[in-house]
């Protein structure tokens, strides 16, 4: 079957480039033909609203004296390539796209089957387009409409009434429903009517060995005997947490992404991520991971490392609350250097991996039952 993808924008998250590839390696498996229907990344200047724009930009850098950039929509497309060009071509290898400008111009015959997902397609904070992850460019199309692992991203509700009739009336065309959360099951019958099912984040439809492969052979630092920090919000707290592992553990600290995810006022050059693959290496190599991220505690569990999750609520912990309790693994959540000492357990692996296969199986088996195959 040929089949379209729907997800974040393949952009500088390395979590949503895995999970795209994981789909994609698994449908390919399968014996179908996805292809990822990928969004320009392009800053356009609101022709509207472009004149007061630049206004209020003025006054913020030379009145208020804050540190804005006049015309900042030029300069992030200027820079874009350059914080891309590690990352690029693990998508131009791995990942099979298209651009697509205007959803409604796509042919209804260059498809079988969509699928919405995964990541936090759902999440209204994060789409300024959210009926379009509903397949509202769709309609009418003799097609499979499936969603995998698609998530909230929030125990919240987000939507407005409008907005929750209209998805509702789209989701109930789907053929298959499943969540990346167990709040998503709750979510899509109390707001959509629709029974969803729980299935595993695309990045464990694969295992250990899929991910070696990607780096092994490669040129790549190699990183022993070390603490990886992965913390994605800068928090005044995280030096405090990063030295009370390294001092307690014994270990330096090493890190595996760019300084700073956008340039801002910072030099372009701290801006440029490593790529996908010295990322996963970094887990690989790692004694202890330390991190606030999603996908950051799935290749910790992948790759079996000792972690500890720095519990933030801002950026949806109810995500991490639900793969760990999936492992027996919450008490990874800390809030403080107080809470560290729970962590002295070591954690089982064997039940752990043996969940992981189960999960992978359950989710597997409902991604072809909804293919029909």
């Amino acid at each position: 079957m040929k089949i379209g993808i729907l997800t974040h924008p393949l952009r500088f998250n390395y979590g949503g480039l895995l999970q795209n590839y994981a789909l994609q390696t698994v449908l390919r498996r399968l014996g179908h033909e996805p292809l990822t229907l990928d969004v320009p990344h392009v800053m356009k200047v609101n022709k509207t609203t472009f004149l007061k724009d630049v206004l209020k930009r003025l006054y913020y850098r030379y009145i208020l004296h804050l540190q804005v950039y006049i015309f900042k929509e030029w300069r992030y497309n200027r820079l874009y390539p350059i914080m891309m060009q590690n990352l690029q071509p693990f998508i131009d290898t791995h990942i099979k796209k298209i651009e697509v400008n205007d959803f409604n111009a796509l042919n209804p015959n260059d498809f079988d089957a969509f699928i919405v997902g995964s990541d936090q397609v759902w999440r209204r904070l994060y789409m300024p387009d959210i009926y379009r992850e509903y397949l509202s460019f769709a309609e009418g199309w003799n097609v499979r409409r499936i969603s995998y692992a698609a998530s909230f991203g929030t125990e919240e509700w987000e939507y407005s009434p409008l907005e929750t009739t209209e998805c509702r009336r789209l989701l109930q065309k789907f053929d298959a429903v499943s969540v990346r959360e167990a709040s998503g099951v709750s979510l899509c019958k109390k707001h959509f009517g629709v029974e969803a099912v729980h299935v595993v984040d695309p990045t464990l439809l694969l295992d250990r060995d899929d991910y070696c492969n990607l780096f092994e052979g490669k040129d790549i630092k190699p990183h022993q005997n070390g603490l990886l920090v992965y913390l994605l919000d800068q928090r005044e707290e995280n030096e405090k947490m990063i030295s009370y592992f390294a001092n307690t553990l014994g270990l330096p600290p090493f890190s595996v992404n760019s300084k700073y995810e956008t340039p801002g006022f910072h030099p372009v050059e701290e801006c440029i991520q490593p790529s996908v693959e010295t990322w996963l290496k970094g887990f690989y190599d790692a004694n202890f991971v330390l991190t606030d991220s999603f996908h950051a505690c799935v290749f910790s569990i992948i790759f079996n490392k000792p972690f500890a999750v720095f519990g933030n609520a801002k950026r949806g912990l109810s995500r991490i609350e639900s793969l760990l309790s999936s492992y027996r693994l919450t008490d990874r959540i800390v809030y403080s250097t107080k809470d560290c000492e729970k962590l002295d357990g070591v954690i089982d692996w064997n039940n752990a991996n043996k969940s992981v296969a189960e999960n992978r199986e359950h989710s597997l088996r409902f991604l072809k039952d909804s293919l029909g195959k």
